[in-house]
């Protein structure tokens, strides 16, 4: 999201972070951190309500909205997991992990995308470097 121009796609996955992060703080996260991600999704909401007046919405609008939040969860819980599992040395399912939120990541991506699209923002969201790997590459995984 550019800083002083964000497109809808972009406002709304930090949207839906803030509103996992939120609901996930408990007793755990000091009480004004979580006012603060309280404030940001509030002019979160504020941009997103002005801006869905000037979206074309297609039939998929909502579907796509329940899939990113349930991205969102879904990479939270694999975090967690790849967390897990490097404190206990299981470098291979944290392995395992790390393609799982690679996947969910790529989905992500596509679908901030589509609704940056539905804005009339044609922007990527993820650059990834295309290249062989050489052995210097590999000695360094």
């Amino acid at each position: 999201m550019g800083m002083f121009d964000p497109a809808f796609g972009d406002v709304l996955d930090r949207a839906l972070i803030l509103e996992l992060k939120i609901s996930m703080a408990g007793e755990q996260v000091e009480s004004n951190t979580v006012d603060y991600w309280k404030a940001e999704l509030s002019k979160c909401q504020e941009f997103l309500n002005k801006e869905r007046v000037n979206l074309s919405c297609d039939n998929l609008f909502d579907e796509r909205m329940v899939e990113l939040r349930t991205l969102h969860t879904d990479l939270w819980y694999a975090e967690d997991e790849i967390r897990g599992c490097l404190e206990d040395d299981d470098f291979l399912q944290a392995g395992r992990c790390a393609a799982t939120i690679t996947k969910l990541n790529q989905r992500r991506s596509e679908i901030v995308g589509y609704f940056n699209k539905l804005n009339g923002r044609e922007t990527d969201v993820k650059v990834y470097t295309k290249h062989d790997a050489t052995e210097e590459d590999q000695s360094r995984v």
